[in-house]
């Protein structure tokens, strides 16, 4: 059957090439249930296992639960070593199959996609850091400089991962918020 809205055949093309990417089970005992494209980046990303592997030796742990943004956010959930996440990887594999079935494929993708905005690797990387650095200052000018300086070193792995996967695939994980940033090429520019 051929596909003639060009945002489903990006969305159908771009499911395509992640799910071919060959997943390993030798890093089975690490992947979390359901997220998307989980086993796949254990492969691919030596920082990726690595940061897995550290943030469980910590204490951390997941919970594969509905989780948005915005409550991911919030100070209190920031700050914990348990990190949720929205298992959508079966709905993702069911609507690559089965697209034709539903009745309003552009709105079943931005639905799914609204689900899936948080990037473990991301957030386990925050965690870590917080056991690593020193305690937060109180003064609240303070905290936001310290706050803003973990960012900038989360920021820092999530570029290294993008490019250690490669400027292939990474935009597709950033697309789909799986890894948030991309890697390749840059413009620095001061």
């Amino acid at each position: 059957m051929r596909v003639k809205n060009s945002d489903l055949r990006n969305f159908l093309s771009e499911m395509k090439l992640l799910f071919s990417v060959r997943a390993s089970s030798r890093y089975s005992k690490w992947v979390l249930p359901e997220y998307p494209f989980d086993s796949q980046l254990l492969t691919l990303s030596r920082l990726y296992r690595e940061s897995r592997k550290l943030y469980l030796a910590q204490g951390g742990s997941f919970a594969s639960r509905v989780c948005s943004v915005p409550r991911s956010l919030s100070s209190h959930d920031l700050f914990k070593d348990e990190i949720e996440y929205t298992p959508i990887f079966s709905e993702l594999a069911w609507f690559v199959e089965n697209h034709q079935e539903v009745l309003d494929s552009d709105l079943f993708i931005k639905q799914l996609s609204s689900l899936s905005a948080i990037s473990v690797f991301h957030e386990q990387n925050h965690r870590i850091l917080w056991r690593l650095l020193p305690p937060p200052p109180i003064e609240e000018k303070d905290f936001c400089r310290y706050l803003n300086f973990a960012e900038s070193l989360v920021i820092v792995l999530d570029l290294v991962l993008g490019d250690e996967i490669g400027g292939r695939l990474s935009p597709v994980f950033e697309k789909y918020k799986i890894i948030y940033r991309p890697g390749g090429r840059r413009q620095v520019v001061f």
